[in-house]
């Protein structure tokens, strides 16, 4: 029978070097296995995660900007909003809108829902989307292409982003009209910095096309 080292077999799944400067790590026989070759180490990679943990939370937080005050005014001036389908009780534009916060469990999800029903005669859907993932602002994009396909004009505040493929398929490809806002925006709500935001925004406007 071949005979194995049991001092080797049980450093095989320690860590060969340290998490923080990657340098080779010294392990002893028994013990648990180190991960740093020291706390100013430890500390670091800890560091590193907490930026790390901060900056995913920041760009979480783009989901949940408001429009800003002196958008709304213009964007309810320039349209007649029937319809806020992205939104919560302190941010809607109008008081027929959609969010998960809404009392009305139907209302909550807003990709399961016809926009075009919920509003009446020459009225206008806007939408101030989720920005984060990606994915999440393209099925928004989607529901606003489908809803003026459907005989009712959406408008939206999004990102002013014409390089992505999101861009290039729901406003470039789908006919939308777009003005791209000068500077940057300083969003409403909670979850704002309370300072400008590091992209630049856009606002589009779908036609009705039915």
């Amino acid at each position: 029978m071949l005979r194995v080292d049991e001092t080797q077999t049980a450093d095989m799944g320690r860590r060969r070097v340290c998490a923080g400067c990657r340098m080779p790590l010294e392990h002893a026989g028994t013990g648990r296995p180190r991960e740093y070759c020291g706390q100013r180490c430890r500390q670091a990679v800890w560091a590193r995660r907490s930026r790390a943990e901060q900056r995913r939370q920041a760009v979480a937080d783009r989901s949940q900007w408001w429009t800003p005050s002196t958008l709304r005014k213009r964007v309810l001036d320039t349209w007649n909003i029937g319809l806020d389908a992205a939104a919560c009780a302190e941010s809607a534009l109008v008081d027929n809108w959609l969010g998960p916060t809404h009392s009305d469990p139907a209302r909550r999800d807003a990709r399961t829902v016809v926009w075009a029903d919920l509003v009446e005669g020459e009225q206008v859907v806007y939408c101030n989307a989720p920005y984060y993932p990606a994915s999440l602002l393209g099925q928004f994009l989607e529901l606003c292409v489908d809803t003026a396909r459907r005989g009712v004009g959406t408008t939206g505040l999004i990102p002013a982003s014409p390089c992505t493929g999101w861009w290039v398929r729901w406003v470039a490809d789908a006919g939308a009209e777009v003005e791209f806002l000068r500077g940057r925006l300083s969003y409403d709500g909670p979850f704002s910095s309370g300072g400008v935001a590091p992209f630049g925004a856009a606002l589009v406007h779908w036609p009705a096309r039915g």
